[in-house]
């Protein structure tokens, strides 16, 4: 397994392939700026922000993959808001949760009954911190 989100995990193997593309991981630390008069301001540390996250997932059904229940699944995490492990290659990352926080979907090959045969999203995660986890 090379890695998971939650429930969605990113695997190549003969009988399916799902894995990503492009991923990149930001953080921020937060300053305050305290103006003084004839001076140069002063910046105060207040704390770390949130990590972000972001990703691209192609889902084709030549590669084993029902695009549209990978979507719904994708769909749900977000929808159910709950934070889930990011892991990858064994090790989770951050501080060990995230959430969902936007999915840009493309449908990008349908047949004449609707069927999608391939679709990709860019995922946007957020890192989850509760008052247990600094």
């Amino acid at each position: 397994m090379i890695g998971s989100i939650g429930t969605v995990t990113f695997v190549a193997s003969e009988d399916y392939l799902r894995t990503f593309r492009d991923l990149s991981v930001s953080r921020k630390a937060s300053y305050a700026e305290h103006k003084i008069i004839g001076r140069h301001s002063l910046l105060e540390f207040t704390g770390l922000d949130a990590a972000t996250c972001s990703l691209k997932v192609t889902f084709d059904a030549q590669f084993g993959l029902n695009p549209y229940e990978e979507m719904t699944q994708l769909r749900d995490l977000m929808t159910n808001h709950e934070p889930v492990p990011f892991v990858l290659a064994g090790e989770v990352i951050g501080l060990g949760l995230w959430v969902v926080e936007s999915i840009n979907a493309n449908i990008e090959i349908v047949d004449n009954d609707g069927f999608i045969f391939r679709a990709s999203a860019d995922i946007s995660l957020k890192e989850w911190v509760d008052d247990d986890t600094v």
